[in-house]
């Protein structure tokens, strides 16, 4: 299991600190690792998980009633305390996915038109692979999350350019893959990336 592999803090306190959420680590933790997530980050990520633990806790909540109010309420809290770290919205949208994915929590309402940039190229790709490519909604599920994480590694907070990706960027992605995944989901992961790179040539992007 990829949490294994994260030192500090050490996985007891990462439970402690989790509180309800405690049970969902190790399959979380592992989900970031398939979608190429770093060790440093995947740190930062499992803490926001457990401060939200805490935070849920505290409230008297119960995994089942999470959803994206009950986030976006803990997240104003951070703001206005001034302990919010980076990408913390990010991660919340990753865990609430994470949940309704495994049954823990019911299906989120519908997306809002005002999609992000990001959210508007995974739905092209998406239906690229649905419509054309006719892969199960198995294997689209395992293609979306490694396209989403390579983008974001690649650009992170700055606008997304798209043309500006190189054969550089996806071998370090690659790299960083066969780091902490089994030869055969690196394998699986690579595929994936594969598909979306060339799913950007045929739209003329690279």
């Amino acid at each position: 299991m990829f949490i294994k592999l994260l030192s500090s803090p050490s996985r007891s306190r990462l439970r402690v600190r989790a509180g309800p959420l405690a049970l969902h680590l190790n399959g979380f933790a592992d989900q970031l690792a398939t979608q190429g997530c770093s060790r440093y980050f995947a740190r930062l990520k499992l803490a926001t998980v457990c401060d939200f633990g805490a935070w849920i806790e505290h409230k008297g909540l119960d995994v089942t009633a999470l959803d994206g109010r009950c986030m976006e309420a803990f997240l104003q809290t951070r703001e206005l305390r001034r302990s919010s770290r980076h990408g913390e919205a990010a991660t919340g949208r990753q865990l609430l996915a994470y949940l309704r994915e495994n049954g823990c929590i019911p299906p989120a309402s519908p997306p809002p038109n005002d999609d992000s940039p990001l959210d508007r190229i995974m739905h092209t790709y998406e239906r690229l692979l649905v419509n054309e490519r006719g892969l199960s909604r198995t294997t689209i599920d395992c293609y979306l999350p490694v396209a989403r994480a390579f983008v974001c590694e690649r650009f992170g907070e700055s606008p997304i350019e798209l043309e500006r990706l190189s054969g550089r960027d996806a071998n370090q992605f690659v790299l960083g893959l066969a780091d902490r995944l089994g030869t055969s989901r690196c394998k699986q992961a690579v595929t994936a990336l594969r598909s979306f790179l060339r799913h950007l040539h045929q739209r003329g992007v690279k």
